[in-house]
């Protein structure tokens, strides 16, 4: 991040662009929360961010969720995330 970045405020903060709840809204469905109820209940704050919340579909090859109501362009990534054999 240069001097000039927007969200570089100095001595090596940053200010977020995304969400916690962003990313977390995502692995809540991919571990099976898929009810909008239980979602909100996991995540009170998801609400607030509208269609700036990544999904399963967005963060996994087997996700199958993509937000109610948020149309408009999609967009694909070659960069994937899987976990092969579970770490305990």
């Amino acid at each position: 991040f240069k001097e000039s970045d927007p969200t570089n405020i100095g001595r090596g903060r940053l200010i977020p662009t995304t969400s916690w709840d962003a990313l977390w809204y995502g692995i809540t469905q991919w571990m099976g929360i898929t009810d909008p109820d239980e979602i909100e209940y996991v995540l009170p704050n998801s609400e607030n961010f509208g269609c700036d919340l990544f999904t399963d579909y967005d963060l996994f090859n087997t996700g199958q969720q993509q937000l109610i109501g948020c149309g408009g362009a999609t967009h694909t990534t070659p960069i994937t995330f899987q976990v092969k054999e579970p770490r305990f």
